[in-house]
């Protein structure tokens, strides 16, 4: 069976989900349309080097952005939010060591000490307050101990190796993140309450 499309060509009946112009991801719709000139409508799709060998370089560690303090970081207690400003700086340290292939040994082991520091801190603060969450907090205090330990042997093998310096690094944001916000700020309103604050 043959139908005139609209342009009036005749052709077999090609459901829209085996038609392989409909299969193309937007990005390779957009060169297959993209005039030969180029056009600003289409540079965000554009290929960024004909060269294959640029086009298989795996993304390195000068892509790891920094972290920022974000209010909604903050726990209203200042010896607390001290302590995680000192590691956001500490991490900012190690990324920016892990963008520039240098050493990152020392750094990372000042940043193990300042986490020891704190974490010693904040159960101090969570005991005295009675923070019923208390063994839970802990627990998961020496999980990230085991954790950034099991880190830092990484980036002690990973070397200049552009890949493994780049994914030690977006763990080790990662890792800070998500206890400041999934577990540190779980205890706040109750200590804030307990402080009169």
């Amino acid at each position: 069976m043959e139908i005139a499309n609209r342009r009036g060509h005749t052709g077999r009946i090609v459901p829209p989900s085996h038609d392989p112009a409909r299969r193309r991801s937007p990005a390779m719709r957009a060169r297959h349309l993209a005039p030969a000139a180029g056009s600003a409508i289409f540079a965000r799709h554009a290929r960024p080097s004909a060269n294959r060998e640029d086009r298989m370089t795996a993304p390195g560690p000068e892509d790891l952005p920094p972290l920022s303090w974000l209010s909604a970081l903050e726990t209203g207690i200042g010896d607390i939010d001290g302590d995680h400003r000192q590691l956001i700086d500490d991490t900012n340290l190690v990324l920016a060591e892990l963008k520039r292939g240098g050493p990152i040994l020392e750094l990372a082991e000042a940043m193990r000490a300042h986490c020891r520091e704190h974490f010693a801190r904040e159960e101090r603060l969570l005991a005295e307050h009675g923070f019923a969450g208390f063994d839970a907090h802990a627990q998961e205090h020496r999980r990230l101990e085991a954790e950034l330990d099991g880190l830092i042997a990484r980036i002690a093998e990973a070397g200049a190796d552009a890949r493994a310096r780049r994914e030690l690094g977006l763990r080790l944001r990662w890792l800070l993140l998500d206890h400041f916000l999934h577990y540190d700020l779980r205890y706040k309103s109750h200590v804030l309450h307990k402080l009169g604050l």
